[in-house]
């Protein structure tokens, strides 16, 4: 159960979540804007040359869709987890 409450106690939220989606987000469009320029590209599924620009979109979209959906669901077992165990780390006495 510890990698299931993980989410909790290292602070992932929604936010965090959102901003590492944007560097391979980031990374896509950089690719499909020098692809053009250099004529190479990385990874197969990202060479719209032999499947046109909407067939070969589907793919990263459906990833980053799928990637996202996961994540949230770790933060939100996470959450439910971590909601009904007490923090064991945390301690009453407040030191300043």
């Amino acid at each position: 159960m510890d990698r299931e409450s993980a989410p909790v106690t290292l602070g992932i939220s929604e936010r965090l979540i959102a901003g590492r989606l944007v560097y391979p987000l980031g990374y896509g469009a950089y690719t499909l804007i020098r692809g053009p320029i250099v004529d190479w590209y990385p990874y197969p599924f990202l060479d719209p040359r032999h499947q046109g620009y909407v067939s070969m979109a589907m793919g990263p979209v459906v990833l980053v869709i799928g990637f996202a959906l996961l994540a949230v669901a770790v933060v939100a077992l996470g959450a439910a987890v971590g909601a009904d165990e007490p923090d064991e780390r945390r301690s009453d006495v407040v030191v300043e």
